[in-house]
């Protein structure tokens, strides 16, 4: 395990051709998931033009009321992790709900899930350790970002965890995740139907550069996911309107059919036991 506050030992060898090559001789090999032989074309393109901002951008916040459709939205990103995306990339999962995420915890791509306040601290620590790898590595060999795949921190429901009896901590980690994992290549997308300052402190808030306004119960809960009243008049679900660094713009949010999910996921699944 990589603590934090454990000081990195670096070589430089000096090899004849007068090249370089630096070696870490106390930092464990990051993890990462299990090869199968056989997977559902990661790699492959993503065509939502929502989605792929959302995977590329740093951070995510996605509001909305209860039935607006933040838990299909949530299944159309990971399904696109799964079949698109780096077969590399990684996957932490904090379920408060025990519902959205929990068939997807035995996937190979995931390293943690939490499904209470605890493990949530835990798998916070287990992060801020794997950024502060990463960083190692971005320092040690001039990077302007880590070079290797993603992390995407999956969060579903944020406001129970900020109105638990351990919020301030979780708050704080998370803080320290917002403000310093984008070099690091480790991403948060949270999902909440309460957005208001109340539940969710402005400070956390302020650090989601992308946001995704689903059907919302008043012009003040648009405001206070996109700054802009007119999330309470999209339709139940299947409508958002999207915020980046870029502006506002309006999105259909399209629906990944169970059965899909389920193929990709039993795929995984088979194909992990046959190589293990």
């Amino acid at each position: 395990m990589f603590f934090r506050n454990q000081k990195i030992n670096t070589n430089i060898n000096y090899r004849k051709d007068n090249t370089t090559e630096i070696v870490h001789s106390n930092i464990p090999k990051q993890p990462q998931p299990q090869k199968s032989r056989y997977y559902m074309h990661p790699g492959g393109t993503i065509t939502d033009p929502l989605i792929k901002d959302i995977l590329k951008g740093p951070h995510t916040l996605i509001a909305g009321t209860t039935g607006s459709g933040k838990s299909t939205l949530l299944d159309n990103i990971i399904y696109n992790i799964l079949t698109c995306c780096d077969i590399n990339n990684n996957l932490i999962l904090i379920d408060p709900k025990l519902i959205a995420l929990n068939k997807y915890k035995k996937l190979p791509q995931v390293l943690k899930y939490a499904d209470n306040v605890q493990d949530t601290i835990n798998v916070l620590n287990y992060a801020i350790d794997n950024m502060m790898y990463r960083y190692s590595i971005i320092k040690d060999m001039g990077l302007k970002e880590y070079n290797g795949s993603s992390i995407y921190i999956i969060i579903d429901e944020l406001a129970d965890l900020m109105t638990s009896s351990q919020a301030k901590e979780i708050q704080n980690k998370l803080q320290k995740l917002l403000q310093l994992s984008r070099a690091a290549k480790i991403h948060i997308i949270a999902c909440t139907q309460s957005p208001s300052r109340i539940v969710i402190p402005s400070t956390l808030v302020l650090n989601f550069t992308n946001r995704v306004a689903l059907r919302c119960l008043s012009p003040i809960e648009s405001r206070q996911i996109i700054n802009i009243k007119g999330a309470e008049n999209l339709p139940q679900y299947g409508q958002c309107l999207y915020m980046n660094s870029t502006g506002i713009k309006h999105y259909n949010v399209n629906m990944v059919s169970d059965a899909a999910i389920e193929k990709a996921v039993d795929n995984w699944l088979y194909n992990l036991e046959i190589v293990k």
